[in-house]
C-alpha cells in the first residue's frame, strides 16, 4: 500500500526541507521582534479562501459552481482580511 504513494516522496521531502528552513528563519525573525503585518494578512486571506472552498464544496448546490470557485474564496478572504485589519488597528 505504501508503494502507491511513492510518487509523493519527492514532494514530501521538499516540504520538510522548506519547513526546516522556515523554522530557522522564523526563529530569527521572532528573536529580533520583527513581525510583518502584511504576511499575517496574506496568511489569513489564504485561510479564508481555503475555508470557503471547504465549506462551499460540501453543499451540492455550490459544488463545482462559479460561486464556489471564484466569488466564495474572494468574499471570505476579504471578510477575514477586514477582520484581522480591524483587530490590529485597534
Amino acid at each position: 500500500m505504501l508503494m502507491e504513494y511513492s510518487w509523493l516522496a519527492p514532494a514530501v521531502l521538499c516540504g520538510l526541507i522548506a519547513l526546516i528552513g522556515n523554522i530557522v528563519l522564523g526563529e530569527q525573525v521572532l528573536k529580533r521582534q520583527i513581525i510583518f503585518i502584511d504576511l499575517a494578512v496574506a496568511q489569513v486571506a489564504a485561510l479564508g479562501a481555503a475555508l470557503s472552498q471547504y465549506w462551499l464544496s460540501r453543499y451540492a448546490l455550490f459544488s463545482g459552481s462559479w460561486l464556489a470557485e471564484m466569488i466564495g474564496p474572494w468574499v471570505m478572504s476579504l471578510l477575514l482580511c477586514g477582520l484581522i485589519a480591524r483587530l490590529f488597528s485597534a
